[in-house]
């Protein structure tokens, strides 16, 4: 593939993930399906039916990727289309709070903010790279979300972290964290 090609694909996908993580901030949200929106005709077995079906269900986007085995930009791709069309939006944080508080288990600005910079210290600068403590297989037998055992597929010594949080399509503080938890839990190393 001619590298000129290949640089315009890149920042075609920066440009797409922005948009993609903008309306699906996480793979940990479910979704809401506006029926009334859903198109006509619509095959259950295509990939869009499947994908809506297990919405419906309640699945998460994680879990939807999963289901459908679609790699994670072509089901974002995907949701983002059917965004567009009205048919399905990312659901609402759930959780209690006081009006005006944050909802449960959602930090406030300042609070991610703080925790990022410090995470970003650590973890950053200079830049580690993350490596596997424990064999491939064992990390299909853990109990992790999708998005934690993708980024766990990432920390194979080959990538350091600037370069898995500039492919990942999480954001830089949900990689962050997931590192620092992996290190903690002596799943990776940071060389």
């Amino acid at each position: 593939m001619p590298l000129a090609d290949l640089a315009r694909e890149a920042e075609f996908r920066t440009t797409a993930w922005q948009a993609f993580r903008a309306q699906f901030p996480t793979g940990t949200a479910a979704l809401v399906v506006d029926e009334a929106k859903v198109p006509e005709g619509l095959l259950p077995d295509s990939v869009d039916g499947r994908m809506l079906e297990l919405a419906r269900e309640g699945k998460t986007i994680d879990e939807i990727g999963l289901a459908v085995h679609a790699t994670d930009f072509h089901l974002y791709q995907r949701l983002y289309a059917l965004n567009r069309q009205g048919v399905l939006a990312a659901a609402a944080p759930t959780g209690t709070s006081a009006p005006g508080a944050p909802a449960e288990g959602v930090e406030s600005e300042a609070a991610a903010g703080a925790a990022a910079r410090e995470l970003r210290g650590e973890l950053l600068d200079p830049p580690r790279t993350p490596r596997l403590k424990v064999r491939p297989h064992e990390v299909a037998l853990m109990r992790l979300s999708a998005a934690e055992k993708y980024l766990l597929g990432r920390c194979d010594g080959s990538r350091d972290l600037r370069q898995i949080v500039q492919l990942a399509p999480l954001s830089e503080l949900e990689v962050l964290r997931a590192v620092k938890k992996f290190v903690e839990g002596r799943i990776v190393e940071l060389g």
